[in-house]
């Protein structure tokens, strides 16, 4: 059996606040942003979450990483 590994870093492009993190089927780890124009963006799939609820991002901020090749999820990693 493989270990599953870690690939690349999601980051925060503008400044937002973290309004949900968990963890469910079929999402997986499971991310929400509220930006400051009300917008919100979902972040699903990760492999590790870096933040949590009620936590201010500053834009380029590492929220989650994202995961590779597993035999647990095969294809390509997912696009955020």
């Amino acid at each position: 059996m493989s270990t599953p590994t870690t690939g690349g870093g999601i980051r925060s492009v503008v400044a937002a606040t973290v309004v949900l993190t968990s963890w469910g089927e079929p999402d997986g780890n499971r991310i929400v942003l509220q930006h400051e124009d009300g917008t919100r963006t979902h972040y699903q799939h990760l492999t590790q979450l870096l933040v949590h609820p009620g936590q201010q991002l500053a834009p380029g901020h590492t929220l989650a990483r994202y995961g590779d090749h597993t035999p647990a999820a095969p294809g390509p990693p997912p696009t955020p």
